[in-house]
């Protein structure tokens, strides 16, 4: 959980927030309480501002309340309250303590033939939940999965459609996620999308949770998409009982795909161990909301004092290339990451502001045209969702392209020799006037895009 940005409300209808548990291209979702109650803690998600006057995104939002109050269990996220006619419409939800199934994988690695099982038991159960709702849930995916201490629970219900409707969206677009996605969300058969398309979307799920990869996993996201409908899985990581099962929801027809019944009687068993991995049960303890985080430092190591120090030497001396290398170093250590020497998001999370505020400082004073860079990051321009949106990042953070930044270039990060991306985008600190026109401390402006760059590197190292 994160605390409140500048700008952030500190209510929303009868709830008193505390934090920010992430954000989507709907909205924010937050942490709070309702105001007077003794009860425990709730998730509140509210549509983003330059959404809240869009009809459409209006309606899928009352929709997506609609869906989500009509399925009840153990292991969904129960809708508490909601307003789908407020200015900026809202929906509270039970808050599940717990991290999603992707991030648990991508920090620890997939899980083990009995984890999965256990995970696929629990997903059935879910998905018999929508199901009996009569609804398609139609993105079930890593990120829509969260891992409580006794259960994995099904979140996201943002375009779910109801099987006696025509469809949930109206905007012609393919709802779903491409590598998580049934061949006839693929085709675009509205009709043809029942039931057994969450099946399928379950059994690359399962897959991901076992191999830390997806059964259509291609490079771009047309080859997947041809791959899901033309092509048979890769399950070389599969092995056993656990194999069959996955292929048998995979089955190109849907017809040809087992009903959630039988999926539960071969999955679930008295002998499946209880509990998640140890490190799996570290991220569901870090997540409780009544645990008081340790104050921030400026010199969380020696390491870190002693590069403050030689970093103000060098600028000093007005040795800007050195102390750009330096600073770099100070925030490895302060991430934790100085013998690995790059960060991983979950290691940017841990710097200081307050650490960030003396840097930008030192560099204010003696080189204000320039800042400071955490790390060159070799970025293909589609990166961080459209080359659009890259651009408008790359601008407000005054990235260049290669051969016009003063710096000598820090070590490169490719997916493969042939990875050509045109940007080369340096992570400055912005220009104060510009975080100060986005309404939000600098060090949060600068942190979000470093943030969003990492994430992007993360995904790169897993496949090198």
């Amino acid at each position: 959980m994160e605390p409140l940005w500048v700008g952030d409300p500190e209510v929303i209808g009868p709830y008193r927030l505390v934090g920010r548990l992430g954000e989507g291209g709907m909205g924010v979702v937050f942490l709070g309480r309702r105001v007077g109650s003794a009860g425990g803690w709730d998730a509140v998600k509210q549509i983003a501002g330059e959404r809240s006057g869009d009809p459409q995104y209006r309606r899928r939002f009352a929709r997506e309340v609609q869906a989500a109050r009509r399925v009840r269990g153990r292991y969904t996220a129960e809708v508490l309250d909601a307003d789908p006619g407020a200015r900026r419409p809202w929906m509270a939800t039970q808050f599940v303590q717990g991290p999603s199934l992707r991030d648990a994988v991508l920090h620890h690695g997939p899980l083990s033939p009995w984890n999965v099982r256990r995970l696929g038991a629990d997903l059935v159960r879910g998905l018999s939940a929508v199901h009996a709702a009569r609804l398609v849930h139609r993105d079930l995916k890593p990120g829509n999965i969260l891992l409580a201490a006794d259960r994995a629970v099904i979140i996201d219900f943002g375009v779910a459609r109801f099987t006696d409707a025509s469809t949930l969206t109206a905007d012609g677009r393919q709802p779903g996620t491409p590598a998580y996605m049934s061949p006839e969300q693929v085709k675009g058969h509205t009709r043809d999308i029942t039931h057994a398309s969450d099946v399928f979307s379950l059994g690359s799920v399962l897959t991901f949770a076992a191999t830390g990869g997806t059964p259509f996993e291609r490079e771009a996201r047309e080859a997947v998409q041809y791959a899901i409908v033309n092509e048979p899985p890769r399950l070389d990581g599969l092995t056993g009982e656990l194999h069959g099962i996955v292929a048998a929801c995979l089955a190109p027809v849907p017809a040809d795909r087992p009903a959630l019944g039988e999926l539960l009687a071969l999955l679930d068993a008295a002998d499946i161990p209880k509990g998640w991995p140890p490190p799996v049960q570290e991220m569901i303890t870090a997540l409780d909301p009544t645990r008081t985080a340790p104050a921030e430092t400026v010199q969380e190591s020696p390491a870190v004092g002693e590069g403050l120090d030689e970093l103000r030497r060098l600028l000093a001396e007005g040795r800007h290339t050195e102390a750009d290398g330096r600073t770099t170093e100070v925030l490895l250590e302060a991430a934790g990451r100085g013998t690995q020497g790059w960060l991983r998001e979950e290691g940017a999370k841990d710097v200081p502001a307050e650490l960030l505020n003396e840097l930008d400082a030192l560099w204010a004073a003696a080189a204000p045209a320039w800042g400071f860079r955490a790390q060159l990051a070799r970025l293909a321009a589609e990166g961080l969702g459209g080359s659009r949106d890259f651009r408008k990042i790359a601008l407000a953070l005054g990235w260049r392209r290669d051969g016009d930044d003063p710096y000598p270039p820090y070590p490169a990060f490719a997916r493969r020799a042939d990875d050509s991306g045109p940007f080369y985008p340096t992570l400055r600190s912005p220009r104060r006037e510009e975080a100060q026109s986005q309404d939000q401390g600098w060090f949060r402006v600068w942190t979000t895009n470093v943030l969003a760059v990492h994430a992007r590197l993360r995904r790169w190292e897993r496949s090198l």
